[in-house]
């Protein structure tokens, strides 16, 4: 179970509390929140909290560069809607996105109102909470996987001032039966995403590292 918080309000804050439903705890403790949804406005306070590992930006005008250096350095992704899709990032039309979800209703795309732009949002931040996968992010490479579907684990290593992502997690799991890597470079900001057939019990200690999010196939 994942917590979430929103802060500030627009038109959007409703449908986004719909379309999380109850997969997610909603808290107003923002250094207890796991995923943060920012609506309407620009100057947000983003918490130093180990436990953050998603931003969802729901801004007129998307946040500050000053804020997603802070959450970049932080291992911190932030997905929002003002970005261009050349670059990896949300399109305008959300049904350019894909999205594993719409068994559920929670992500689909037959939405034809105001919302869409919302419902793609979400789509790629429970893509990247529960698969790993980074589609429609600001400031990390994009990185796609696919479902999770029959891995033991996958590891999301976010990093910066290292040259090659997929080099430094294939050294790093040398040892265990990795499926396959995914990962690239944004800057000197770096993401690598590993996919394992086995449970993952140790993480090593790689100086530019800064942040690791392990998840088990349960």
């Amino acid at each position: 179970m994942y917590n979430l918080a929103v802060s500030g309000g627009n038109n959007d804050s409703e449908k986004i509390r719909e379309l999380f439903g109850e997969k997610y705890t909603l808290t107003d403790d923002l250094f207890q929140t796991n995923v943060l949804v920012v609506c309407g406005t620009e100057e947000a306070e983003i918490p130093d909290s180990k436990l953050l590992f998603a931003v969802c930006d729901l801004t007129e005008n998307g946040l500050p560069d000053s804020t997603l250096e802070f959450c970049a350095d932080r291992g911190i992704a932030v997905f929002g809607r003002t970005h261009d899709p050349a670059d990896g990032k949300i399109a305008d039309d959300p049904a350019e996105n894909r999205s594993d979800y719409s068994d559920d209703g929670i992500c689909d795309y037959s939405d034809s109102g105001d919302h869409s732009d919302v419902i793609a949002i979400v789509a790629a931040v429970r893509d990247f909470i529960e698969n790993g996968n980074v589609n429609g992010e600001t400031g990390f490479p994009g990185i796609d996987l696919g479902p999770f579907g029959d891995d033991m684990s996958r590891i999301v290593i976010m990093m910066k001032g290292i040259d090659d992502p997929i080099l430094l997690a294939a050294m790093m799991f040398s040892g265990l039966d990795v499926r396959a890597i995914s990962g690239g470079l944004s800057g000197s900001h770096g993401l690598a995403l590993v996919a394992l057939r086995e449970p993952v019990t140790h993480i090593p200690h790689v100086d530019g590292i800064t942040k690791v999010r392990v998840l088990q196939n349960i």
